[in-house]
């Protein structure tokens, strides 16, 4: 299995609800982490889910998919997939940022159809989930799970579908509710740079938190692209 039939998914799942246009990366495309850790960037663009960036890593014992979906414009929460194989399993972590979000009904019913994905694979293994300061920003519906190649892919599918099927539906925000959103969207993605993350802190480490912050602007938030 690899994760270009995951990514393969990931974009046929998303593009059936809208057209992506792939962006060029630009000098982001590829980021040399260390000698043996290249970090390879593929963007695009979609009316719904805004900003959808693809992050691959691979080592000798670590194959990595981070899918980041930042929909600037729309009251529902940031999404970012890490697909892992590791030691002949998967282990995929979905994570929901109510970043900005303004709790309405809608929101309310949008969780709980999200939920519901989370709760179909309940049965698989659980993957542990490190605290952090983001984790108070966590949707319900977030989960981490191990399990076979299929049934994990299975879940991505699901999540993305359903996240996408919401989107749909979502009318955009304007005025100020939409300035906040935004603004919010900013101060999550200066934080995870500034606070510190797992994996953002293997970038700072390596690039540079300057480098690293324009990398997060133009390519994997988007938010100054």
């Amino acid at each position: 299995m690899s994760l270009k039939k995951v990514k393969e998914a990931a974009l046929a799942t998303m593009g059936k609800r809208e057209a992506l246009k792939e962006l060029s990366a630009g000098e982001f495309a590829k980021l040399k982490l260390n000698p043996l850790l290249t970090a390879r960037s593929t963007l695009y663009k979609a009316k719904k889910t805004g900003n959808v960036c693809l992050l691959e890593t691979k080592t000798g014992i670590m194959n990595i998919l981070a899918i980041n979906v930042t929909p600037f414009e729309y009251n529902v929460p940031l999404l970012s997939v890490d697909y892992m194989f590791m030691m002949g399993k998967q282990v995929m972590m979905v994570e929901f940022f109510d970043t900005g979000i303004v709790r309405d009904e809608a929101y309310e019913a949008n969780t709980k159809r999200l939920v519901e994905v989370a709760q179909k694979y309940s049965g698989l293994t659980d993957y542990e989930m490190k605290e952090n300061w983001y984790s108070a920003l966590y949707s319900p519906a977030c989960t981490a799970k191990s399990g076979d190649f299929d049934t994990v892919n299975q879940m991505l599918v699901d999540f993305l579908d359903a996240y996408c099927e919401i989107l749909e539906r979502l009318e955009p925000l304007t005025g100020e509710a939409l300035e906040q959103r935004k603004q919010a969207v900013q101060e999550f993605s200066d934080n995870m740079i500034d606070k510190g993350g797992i994996s953002t802190d293997v970038f700072v480490k390596s690039l540079g938190a300057d480098k690293v912050r324009s990398y997060f602007d133009q390519v994997f938030f988007g938010t100054k692209r």
